[in-house]
């Protein structure tokens, strides 16, 4: 746990050295220890053993998408270890998320305290592939302020040579023409009552049409990762912070229009939250969407705490962190953390 707590105390040291929209000797440094906490670890994340097999097995696997096939044969061409191919996909999803963090967010110190304490730095220990194309995936915002549905397109597609998941973020485009309005809202609620009771079809559908999933289905079952306290929490806190965006979403349009797409993404996340509440597994299909709320929060802090004292920003903070370490504690066999040093 020392290590994770040493992380998250990392960026609050550097906090106000990183805070603004240029890359500086001081990112690197805490670039550099999210890349070697992630990449240096021996057995940590649930997935690390199955990563492990493939990579050493790789003919063995055809459900790695061709991108993620063709690092794996490029790293075992030249001799690269597994342990070293996690160093070099720990340096490019970090990088990406880093960079994306700085170029869009309007405090970005605020935005990679969040990103590490809603547990996204977390989950690239485990869903490897996936959070490479949600890493990419985050550069599409300005192809979608800009209407360049073709770029966007494109953007999307190369994700999703890491991980077909990344093809939701198509209709999604689409969706988000959709006015943010009252009556919009109560139809997304509506929906997210309703999904959980429509899970086994809709999980029949997918494992049956989508050969690359069907790993989740055996015969006459399937498979079922029944949700624990930490999936409750979670979408809990998801479902509150909605409603908190929602109600203050003109203050927060005002500070940034961009905050609307910001919103609306976060917004149709929660449609795979209330999935999740039958099957934890469905949470990941909304990666794409809620990592926008590392935007959100520190812009809808601008908007109703500017005013705020030290104490109240040290009570936030602590509450953050606790989330962090319950986190850290309830998913994805983090610990005990194990480095190959």
């Amino acid at each position: 746990m020392y290590i994770y707590i040493l992380v998250i105390l990392a960026i609050i040291l550097l906090y106000n050295k990183i805070n603004n929209k240029k890359i500086n000797v001081y990112d690197i440094i805490l670039l550099f220890i999210l890349i070697l906490v992630c990449g240096l670890r021996d057995g940590v994340g649930t997935d690390y053993g199955l990563y492990k097999f493939y990579y050493n097995n790789i003919d063995q696997n055809s459900r790695f998408e061709i991108g993620f096939r063709f690092l794996i044969e490029l790293a075992n061409k030249v001799g690269m270890s597994y342990n070293t191919f996690l160093v070099l996909i720990a340096t490019i999803t970090i990088t990406l998320f880093y960079v994306a963090i700085k170029k869009y967010s309007s405090k970005p110190a605020a935005s990679i305290f969040f990103f590490v304490a809603l547990g996204y730095y977390a989950y690239s220990f485990n869903i490897v592939r996936q959070m490479l194309a949600v890493a990419i995936t985050l550069y599409g915002i300005n192809y979608i302020k800009e209407k360049k549905f073709l770029k966007y397109l494109i953007l999307i597609l190369i994700a999703s040579l890491f991980h077909s998941t990344a093809l939701i973020m198509i209709p999604i485009y689409f969706l988000l023409k959709l006015k943010n309005n009252k009556k919009n809202n109560i139809i997304l609620v509506f929906i997210c009552i309703m999904l959980p009771f429509l899970y086994n079809t809709i999980f029949t559908f997918i494992v049956t049409n989508f050969e690359q999933y069907s790993a989740y289905a055996t015969i006459n079952d399937y498979t079922y990762t029944e949700p624990g306290i930490g999936t409750y929490v979670i979408g809990i806190v998801n479902f509150a912070l909605f409603l908190l965006f929602t109600i203050n979403k003109n203050k927060l349009y005002k500070l940034e229009d961009t905050n609307d797409i910001y919103l609306k993404m976060f917004s149709y996340s929660l449609l795979f939250t209330a999935l999740s509440f039958e099957n934890s597994i469905a949470a990941r299909g909304g990666y794409y969407l809620s990592i926008y709320i590392i935007y959100l929060l520190p812009n809808i802090g601008i908007c109703l705490f500017k005013k705020a004292n030290k104490s109240f920003e040290i009570l936030v903070i602590f509450f953050f962190i606790l989330y962090y370490i319950v986190h850290i504690i309830s998913f994805n066999e983090m610990l005990p953390y194990n480095s190959i040093l």
